[in-house]
């Protein structure tokens, strides 16, 4: 305990040593309560309070506190504020007491703060707010309730804070907004509702809101609409409605003057885009309709978005799309029609709009034929013509895991990078066009492979389909495994030597490479049928010394009996010629 009283003592004179220079600045570390009281901050305008303990605020703690403009008690273990704890602070202008376990929001003071602007109470454990909740903070202008256990705000908890401008009440318990949340807040710009469980949005809930700029409505359950139909939300800027139940934007309706320039509904059950869904957006810069049900886009969907820049409708079930769909979209800057179904695309669906393209990603579809491109060049040759003007460059051309097998690589040098990779090519195709391909153009991706030691490889490489004896084979930088024994964890591999694109190679010169490939082989099998058919020679030999020497035995064997009935025989006939004499 005496170590960390030093500890605290020591980080509070330093902080006090500083006061002069820093405007009477000053920190608290691993504090308890009657610090808070000590006479040396009482002049301090900025007080900083982290990781002490303070279970209480007590009454008046702060009552000669005159000048503290800026107080924040963070992960201090505050439980509860009694009901005067505030008292005393007649300059506060920003109050932060969050990272506490906070349960109940109260006045805390006999009279109004007025000059406080900001109140931070985020990821408290308020679950109840009544109408006194902030009766004395009448020209707040932010408030934070992020990360609480609110589950709904009843009528009149936000009107005693007319001036109000920011609200975050993301990540609650909140089930519904009714029509008096926030009624009356005519200054409101942003709301946050982000992570609740929001079900039903009351179609007049923002009926006086006229200045909201800002709605953040992502991660809910909301699935009806009828809100986006009031008149009243012209001024919103940014609308995300991102993860809910939406199955249908027919409800959305906007003025010809909406000022909305982000649109995020996507994660949502979407199934189509009609004509007059986005109409009336003419200054929507971004749309994000990505991972839905999309399979149908009406011709006149984009009609209005003239001011368009970024659009994604990544993730759907698009298998064609109007020839003439981006035909307004002239500012368009990045698409990404990712992981679809489409397998034709035509020039002229991007033959309006290609001078200010810079990322178009077509991945993950089944195309199969390249006659687009051409219209993707189409506003850079016009402008090449005029010395005046310098064309434009596509940034990124991603046709990654298509259906092509082989492809007009000519179009494509004149961009400054183009994804091949994941496409099933043709494997003589493919290796005439990696020898003279520039290195803009990616055809591969890099295989994971182990090595004889155990080290774990990133390999480039490529796949190829050989039409002649009907197998895949995957084309290996060999540069890359070079001095490394590698185990061969797929079949049919073939590894092929990094090709330097400067060398111009003939059909000579690819043959002689063939022939040393197949002689390199022949030399291969011969060497291990040498050594076959030695270490064969060698067994039958063995084999052949060991039959021998049994046979010698044998032969031993018989000698040796043979012996033995010859003595036999001749000691019988002395024993009888003994008996006869």
């Amino acid at each position: 305990m005496k170590s960390a009283s030093t500890l605290v003592f020591l980080i509070f004179s330093y902080h006090l040593q500083l006061s002069a220079a820093n405007s009477q600045n000053v920190t608290l570390i691993g504090c308890e309560v009657d610090d808070l009281s000590n006479q040396t901050i009482r002049d301090v305008t900025v007080l900083f309070v982290f990781h002490c303990n303070i279970p209480i605020l007590q009454n008046a703690v702060f009552l000669r506190h005159t000048k503290l403009e800026t107080l924040q008690i963070s992960e201090s273990k505050i439980s509860k504020l009694e009901d005067f704890s505030l008292n005393g602070l007649l300059s506060l202008k920003s109050l932060d007491l969050a990272r506490n376990n906070i349960s109940q929001v109260k006045s805390w003071s006999d009279e109004d703060l007025i000059n406080v602007t900001a109140l931070d109470l985020r990821r408290n454990s308020i679950k109840n707010l009544d109408a006194d909740s902030f009766r004395r903070f009448p020209n707040l202008q932010k408030l934070n309730l992020a990360v609480n256990l609110i589950q709904v705000i009843t009528y009149g908890v936000l009107r005693s804070m007319p001036a109000l401008k920011y609200i975050n009440i993301g990540k609650n318990q909140l089930k519904q907004i009714d029509m008096h949340t926030f009624r009356g807040l005519h200054k409101l710009s942003h709301i946050a509702m982000h992570y609740n469980r929001i079900e039903e949005v009351n179609p007049q809930a923002f009926d006086t809101n006229n200045h909201l700029r800002s709605l953040r409505l992502e991660a809910n359950s909301i699935v009806d609409l009828k809100f986006m139909a009031q008149m009243n939300l012209a001024r919103l800027v940014h609308l995300n409605l991102s993860n809910n139940a939406i199955d249908s934007l027919k409800r959305m309706a906007f003025t010809k003057d909406t000022e909305l320039k982000s649109l995020d509904v996507s994660y949502n059950l979407i199934e189509e885009i009609y004509a007059d869904t986005l109409s009336g957006l003419e200054s929507l810069e971004m749309f994000n309709a990505s991972h839905n049900h999309i399979h149908t886009i009406a011709a006149k969907s984009f009609l209005e978005l003239t001011s368009l820049t970024h659009l994604d409708i990544s993730a759907n079930n698009l298998t064609h799309l109007p020839v003439y769909i981006f035909n307004t979209t002239r500012r368009l800057s990045y698409i990404n029609m990712s992981n679809n179904a489409l397998e034709h695309l035509e020039s002229n669906h991007f033959h309006e709009m290609s001078a200010q393209l810079q990322l178009l990603d077509l991945s993950i579809n089944h195309l199969h034929c390249d006659n687009f491109i051409e219209g993707l060049l189409a506003h850079r040759r016009q402008r090449e013509r005029k010395p005046h003007q310098q064309p434009a460059v596509l940034k990124l051309l991603d046709l990654s895991y298509n259906a092509y097998s082989v492809l007009n690589l000519s179009v494509l040098y004149e961009f400054e990078r183009v994804d091949l990779s994941g496409n099933l090519w043709d494997c003589k195709w493919l290796i005439q066009e990696m020898i003279h391909g520039p290195d803009t153009i990616r055809f591969g991706r890099n295989y994971t492979m182990k090595s004889a030691e155990g080290d774990v490889l990133s390999v480039p490489g490529v796949d190829c389909y050989d039409e002649r004896s009907k197998r895949s084979i995957i084309l290996i930088d060999g540069w890359n495994v070079m001095g490394s024994r590698v185990e061969n964890p797929i079949s049919s591999l073939v590894f092929w030597s990094n090709i330097n694109s400067n060398h111009q190679l003939d059909n000579k010169d690819i043959t002689i490479a063939i022939l040393l490939f197949i002689l390199l082989g022949f030399v291969a099998v011969q060497t291990v049928r040498i050594i076959l058919a030695r270490w064969s020679c060698k067994s039958k030999k063995k084999l052949k010394q060991s039959n021998n020497n049994e046979k010698e035995m044998e032969m031993e064997k018989i000698e040796m009996m043979s012996c033995v009935d010859e003595t036999l025989s001749v000691d019988s006939k002395i024993e009888n010629e003994k008996n006869n004499l």
